[in-house]
């Protein structure tokens, strides 16, 4: 990672922008959460979308309700144990005004266990209406994710915690529309609370610049902000039983946008008076869908399959306004 710093009349400005642009910016590869129950969990969450065992079904795919007699509960909680380590460096250079470049440093932001350990809970029930009608309600958290590093780590300038947590309540309804269909739908209230903030490094107070400039001490808060926000989504699905033996199920959970919105502060917000300012931090969450088959091959042998996409393409970084 490289930080380009441009000389300019007041150096300091320009080093502030420099950091207010690369800061708080944490990309992600996901921090979607399968762990939705703890039966789904003893399958490796194969299948999902088409195996009608109890109400959890519904998380994956609505459309199971109908599969199911009577009143059901379900509840349970998975312990998601992790183990990041993250490799990396910092690399810094001055661009001067005739143009040449100078090398201010190579630092190293490897990082170990950078990822919280974490509960999550569910809770599901069902109930059937008629022959074609059944209902039901689900709460789960379907993506969540927290990292932290030493608030003065090589890496803390681009983002020293990140805590993004969701929970979600899914009302949904299924209607057995004749013998080897099902249809169900139902609506997604997400709340979600988050907190980012990125912070002066060590390797600040090492680096020999043009010119003395007014820098915080390590450790300082550059940019900080926690929000909270409720948005809404739905999700669809369809089972089809081609025979007793073989089923097939196709679920959809549309996109959910929040922005949170809270206070944001930091040097760059206040330059150290403390003052706090209305900020809010967007994040997308992604559509996904999934593909399931049950195939009964044997008296003594199932077989589950499941393909699963997600709309990562909208989720592109965590980034805080002010």
């Amino acid at each position: 990672m490289i930080l380009k710093i441009v000389k300019k009349s007041d150096l300091s400005t320009a080093i502030c922008s420099a950091v207010a642009l690369s800061s708080i910016q944490t990309y992600a590869a996901g921090f979607q959460l399968a762990e939705y129950s703890a039966t789904g969990l003893g399958r490796a969450f194969a299948g999902e979308a088409i195996i009608a065992d109890n109400a959890s079904s519904q998380g994956r795919n609505p459309a199971l309700l109908a599969a199911l007699k009577g009143r059901n509960v379900s509840t349970g909680a998975i312990y998601v144990k992790t183990n990041i380590d993250v490799p990396g460096d910092v690399s810094l250079m001055v661009t001067t005004a005739d143009g040449k470049t100078m090398p201010l440093g190579h630092f190293d932001a490897s990082a170990k266990n950078v990822a919280d350990n974490a509960i999550v809970p569910n809770f599901y029930y069902s109930g059937q209406l008629n022959e074609q009608w059944s209902w039901g309600i689900g709460m789960n958290s379907k993506y969540g994710l927290a990292t932290e590093v030493d608030s003065d780590h090589a890496s803390a300038l681009f983002g020293q915690k990140t805590s993004i947590k969701s929970v979600e309540f899914n009302p949904n309804v299924a209607y057995q529309l004749n013998d080897a269909i099902a249809l169900g739908a139902g609506v997604r209230v997400v709340y979600a609370e988050g907190e980012l903030n990125s912070s002066v490094p060590k390797w600040v107070s090492s680096l020999t610049l043009p010119k003395p400039l007014p820098l915080p001490l390590a450790g300082t808060s550059l940019k900080a902000l926690e929000g909270d926000d409720i948005a809404f989504g739905w999700n669809l699905g369809v089972t089809w039983a081609a025979s007793s033996e073989h089923q097939v199920g196709l679920a959809y959970h549309s996109q959910v946008d929040l922005k949170l919105k809270g206070k944001a502060d930091g040097f760059l917000y206040n330059r150290g008076t403390g003052k706090r300012f209305d900020g809010q931090l967007p994040i997308d969450l992604p559509a996904f869908a999934e593909f399931s088959t049950l195939h009964q091959i044997s008296e003594h042998l199932k077989i589950h399959t499941s393909i699963n996409w997600t709309q990562w393409s909208v989720f592109k970084e965590l980034g805080a306004n002010s």
